[in-house]
């Protein structure tokens, strides 16, 4: 499959499965689960299936110390945005946390740009652009309906975290396997959490009954691992800003869970915001496919000097 079409594939696809976290993270907060319980259980149980799939496929474990420092930085950045933003879910709607998330595409090219002298070409503007107008129009609220300042805040940070996160993988130079890169950057999630809760002094839930184990299940396999595999696959091959915009399915899909299987409202506000998203992924693609310069995110690293330690 061609290059770009593969990238912008899993990017697509990658931001369905993040779409799912309020689906498992809220079902869990209904039955008592705390935000750190429920992280702890959702990494522990990712970071069990993917070291089996490791050693089915023979995979090594070992990295380098250098690859090691780059993949707590990753580790901590990942705990960071789900802390964040399923706490968040605590002060405001998830839909509405899930819509301003999506500040992060426009963190990205604002980092790559100042930071990393990437040229923010147009085609990438208007993307932009149309896409933050759909995801507006998703946010479909009462003027009565009160948003937390706190929750703004966690969101915010949340984004910022995800877009440290992409940038660090389209310039870290990693040499390895997204199963691999993802084994260590959830082990390193998981040890966070855990450490985080311990200083708090929060209690670890466990789920009440087997609907809970389910859920725990499905944030390990489609966000967590799933996901991530699908977010370094669509880095790799488009570039961290294409990925990041292509982040505007994410909320979409939350719209989609909350109308199929919460019988939430379907305007024609919210089928606007689609249609406006939707749009601006299209007009990306297409973008795309007619520039000769599209942004690549190298993952090959140099030979490592003979000094460097492996794990």
């Amino acid at each position: 499959m061609n290059r770009t079409l593969a990238g912008l594939l899993c990017g697509f696809l990658a931001a369905f499965c993040f779409g799912t976290n309020p689906l498992g993270a809220l079902k869990l907060q209904e039955q008592g689960l705390n935000t750190s319980s429920v992280l702890i259980w959702r990494f522990l149980l990712a970071f069990i299936l993917l070291g089996l799939w490791m050693l089915a496929a023979r995979e090594s474990f070992k990295v380098t110390l250098r690859e090691f420092k780059v993949l707590a930085i990753l580790g901590v950045s990942f705990c960071c945005s789900s802390l964040f933003l399923f706490s968040s879910f605590n002060y405001m709607d998830a839909g509405i946390a899930e819509t301003m998330l999506f500040v992060y595409p426009i963190l990205v090219a604002i980092i790559m740009g100042v930071f990393f002298h990437e040229r923010i070409r147009w085609p990438i503007i208007v993307a932009i652009i149309l896409a933050l107008t759909g995801i507006g129009l998703l946010y479909q609220g009462d003027g009565d309906m009160h948003i937390s300042g706190l929750g703004v805040g966690l969101v915010l940070l949340a984004a910022l975290s995800d877009a440290g996160y992409i940038i660090i993988i389209n310039k870290s130079n990693l040499m390895m396997t997204p199963k691999k890169l993802n084994f260590y950057v959830l082990g390193i999630c998981l040890l966070s959490n855990i450490v985080q809760t311990l200083l708090r002094g929060e209690p670890f839930i466990f789920p009440s009954n087997a609907w809970g184990y389910a859920y725990v299940l499905w944030l390990a396999l489609v966000p967590s691992i799933l996901g991530s595999i699908l977010l370094v696959l669509s880095v790799q091959k488009v570039g961290s800003t294409v990925s990041a915009i292509l982040g505007a399915f994410e909320p979409v899909t939350a719209v989609v869970i909350g109308v199929t299987l919460f019988h939430e409202l379907f305007s024609l506000q919210r089928a606007a915001g689609i249609a406006l998203v939707l749009g601006a992924v299209l007009f990306l693609v297409i973008s795309q496919k007619k520039t000769q310069t599209m942004t690549k995110a190298p993952m090959s690293i140099p030979p490592v000097p003979a000094e460097d330690d492996e794990y």
